[in-house]
């Protein structure tokens, strides 16, 4: 599974109500009737990656706005993967499945609007099962930096789209090193 490069993950993420005045940064603490929103948001994710190796992703979230342009949240992730892997001595393939089940602690800050800096913790424990009926469990730590854009489309619906990548590169992570994951998608305001 090292050798996995994500092409896409598709990225549905629901967040609070933003202004229409565009001169506000993102997350401004009024709607565009002038009431306060709220700082407390729920919402999640859906990510699915292509290729050799394919992955399912699934991850609720709540978060606080902290001010007008810091945010956090955490988030449950579990994630189903298949890795098809060939044996280059006995050019046998055989597929590699695996469940991971963690969580991810995360603050976005939007320097200036539309665009942000990102600091993710995750921790995930992933348990593989082989087509040899092998079984292995490992935990694996992860701290994700980032940066992304997100354009709004009108007061309760924006474009997201986003890259990073992580700089613990944990011995028994799946991924290579410095592997960059996208998230593109689109958000809702609750």
């Amino acid at each position: 599974m090292k050798k996995l490069i994500p092409i896409l993950i598709i990225f549905i993420f629901t967040n609070f109500a933003k202004s229409d005045d565009k001169s506000e940064p993102v997350g401004s603490g009024e709607t565009a009737t002038g009431a306060k929103s709220k700082k407390v948001f729920v919402g999640g994710d859906i990510g699915v990656t292509f290729g050799d190796y394919t992955e399912v992703r699934i991850a609720p979230m709540i978060g606080y706005m902290f001010s007008p342009q810091v945010f956090g949240a955490v988030e449950f992730v579990y994630r189903h993967s298949w890795d098809k892997i060939l044996n280059q001595n006995t050019a046998i393939e055989s597929t590699i499945q695996s469940n991971s089940i963690g969580g991810s602690a995360f603050i976005q800050y939007y320097p200036i609007r539309d665009a942000y800096l990102k600091t993710e913790f995750s921790y995930q424990v992933y348990k593989t099962s082989t087509t040899q009926n092998l079984t292995e469990s490992v935990n694996v730590p992860f701290l994700f930096l980032g940066l992304g854009y997100t354009r709004h489309v009108n007061n309760n619906l924006y474009f997201n789209a986003g890259i990073k990548v992580d700089v613990l590169n944990n011995q028994n992570s799946p991924f290579e090193d410095f592997t960059p994951f996208f998230d593109v998608g689109i958000g809702v305001g609750i």
